[in-house]
């Protein structure tokens, strides 16, 4: 399948469709934590966007928030990938994309957090170089430095 990598390019609508697609997804699922019509308008508005698309479809998101020019670190609010994307290196490739872009930006370092219960995400977060930082509840928040 031909992914093509994109920035900041997804509409509301993309991403509201590609959350509501995958909330079953995240631990615990999206729609119990979040209203996700707004929680998609924030990403929209207020986020960095690094996105995979296939067939002119929103496939895969990072959102992440590049606002604090104080510290230069960022935080990643959402990874998602739509289920029949799943193990293709997409949320790999995606955060490599950020990393690069944060590292132009001269950014230090990106947090994120993650559910304990997501396993497959923590190992993938391990795998492109975060550690844990902090336990909160049933979430780890997870730094890399770059």
């Amino acid at each position: 399948m031909d992914i093509i990598y994109k920035k900041e390019t997804a509409t509301r609508l993309d991403i509201l469709q590609l959350l509501e697609l995958s909330s079953e997804y995240f631990f615990p699922p999206l729609y119990k934590e979040v209203d996700i019509k707004e929680y998609a308008e924030k990403i929209f508005s207020k986020a960095t966007t690094f996105e995979a698309w296939h067939d002119d479809i929103l496939v895969g998101l990072i959102a992440v928030y590049l606002n604090d020019n104080e510290t230069n670190i960022g935080f990643i609010t959402s990874v998602v990938v739509a289920p029949k994307f799943f193990s293709q290196g997409i949320a790999g490739n995606l955060l490599e994309n950020l990393f690069e872009h944060v590292k132009q930006i001269n950014f230090r370092s990106i947090k994120l957090q993650v559910s304990k219960d997501n396993e497959t995400a923590f190992l993938l977060y391990k795998k492109k170089g975060f550690q844990t930082v902090d336990t909160e509840g049933l979430k780890y928040t997870m730094e890399i430095k770059l």
